[in-house]
């Protein structure tokens, strides 16, 4: 994904701080935490910066939100879908969804969330 011509496209500008947050998602395969994002943006940016960025991008389409209780977590995916989390270890898996929330009678732009947590199969096994 070329987040550079993505902003043009929209009327933004592609500055360094919007690179280094987009880089640090890129990196991973996992959601990670604005402030986890924070520390792999090799400190050129603040935290409220790394936050208006993230909004940014869930604005124009390039990145996915979900949220874990009162967190929020941030990924880089070219389709809607969930992840479980393990309970003791922390790792997840995608989960793929289908969507069936955007259907409903009677109402258009539903958004949905979903938590998904268990124990993985590593850990059950301890």
């Amino acid at each position: 994904m070329d987040i550079g011509k993505i902003l043009k496209e929209k009327g933004y500008r592609f500055t360094l701080q919007r690179e280094k947050v987009f880089s640090a998602l890129s990196r991973t395969h996992t959601p990670l935490s604005a402030e986890a994002i924070y520390k792999k943006a090799e400190k050129d940016i603040d935290l409220a910066s790394v936050y208006r960025t993230l909004h940014l991008f869930i604005k124009i389409g390039a990145i996915l939100h979900e949220r874990k209780g009162d967190r929020s977590f941030f990924y880089i995916a070219k389709d809607h879908h969930h992840h479980i989390t393990c309970e003791k270890c922390g790792s997840s898996r995608c989960i793929p969804c289908k969507e069936i929330f955007k259907k409903v009678s009677g109402f258009s732009h539903v958004k949905h969330e979903l938590v998904l947590s268990g124990i993985c199969r590593k850990c059950a096994h301890i």
